[in-house]
C-alpha cells in the first residue's frame, strides 16, 4: 500500500492525511480482526486508568462472548488470569467483593476483594484504530509518514482506501446528491468486503 503512502508524504494538499485517517477509521470502526491487540497496563496500585494515555489506539473491547464478558484479567503466580467481569456502573458499585470492571467514557476501573493487593499488571484484547505501522519502527500510527510505512489492513481493502480518498478528494466537483450515492456504494463496497473476508 504504497501509494496511500506516497500520496502522503509527496508534495500535495495536506488535507490527503486527514482524509486517510477518515477512510482508515471507518474501516478500523468495522472492528476487523486484523487490529486486535492485547493491552498490557502497569497499574501502579491503581483501580482507574485513563485509556486516552495508556493506550492511545484504543476503539473498543475485543469481546468474548464464550467466556461471559471475561475479557479483562490479571495474572496470578503461577501465570493462571484472573478475570475483571465488565459490568455497567451502577452494578459496578453495588459489588464490594471485587472482580469487576467498568467503562465511564475514556476511564477503565477495576474493583478488587478488599484487603487484597491490586495486581501489577491487567491485559485485555482491544481493536485498534491505527492502520499503519512504521517500517522501520514497527511502531503502530493512524497515518503513513514513510512512503515504506506499512498498511496493517488486508490487502483486500487497498481499492476501498483509494477509492475513498479520490471519493473525498472529488465531493466539491459533484452534486450533493451524486456525492451521497457514491458514498453509500462505497460504504456497501467496505461492508462486502469485510463480509466476505
Amino acid at each position: 500500500m504504497t501509494a496511500i503512502g506516497s500520496l502522503n508524504t509527496g508534495n500535495i494538499p495536506d488535507n490527503v492525511d486527514l482524509l486517510t485517517k477518515l477512510i482508515c477509521g471507518k474501516i478500523a470502526r468495522k472492528r476487523i480482526p486484523e487490529l486486535v491487540k492485547l493491552a498490557e497496563i502497569t497499574t501502579g496500585g491503581s483501580k482507574d486508568f485513563d485509556l486516552r494515555t495508556l493506550v492511545p489506539d484504543f476503539f473498543d473491547f475485543k469481546l468474548d462472548f464464550s467466556n461471559k464478558n471475561n475479557f479483562i484479567y490479571s495474572l496470578d503466580s503461577s501465570n493462571e488470569p484472573s478475570f475483571f467481569k465488565l459490568v455497567s456502573p451502577a452494578l459496578f458499585a453495588q459489588n464490594t467483593w471485587g472482580g469487576f470492571a467498568k467503562k465511564v467514557g475514556p476511564t477503565l476501573s477495576i474493583s478488587t476483594i478488599p484487603g487484597d493487593a491490586v495486581p501489577t499488571k491487567i491485559y485485555f484484547p482491544y481493536y485498534s484504530f491505527y492502520c499503519w505501522q512504521d517500517a522501520d519502527t514497527g511502531v503502530a500510527m493512524e497515518t503513513p509518514v514513510n512512503s515504506d510505512d506499512i498498511c496493517l489492513l488486508p490487502s483486500v481493502f487497498d481499492d476501498v482506501i483509494i477509492d475513498g480518498l479520490l471519493l473525498y478528494i472529488s465531493r466539491r466537483e459533484k452534486e450533493s446528491k451524486e456525492y451521497e450515492k457514491n458514498v453509500i456504494e462505497w460504504e456497501k463496497r467496505l461492508n462486502d468486503i469485510i463480509f466476505l473476508s
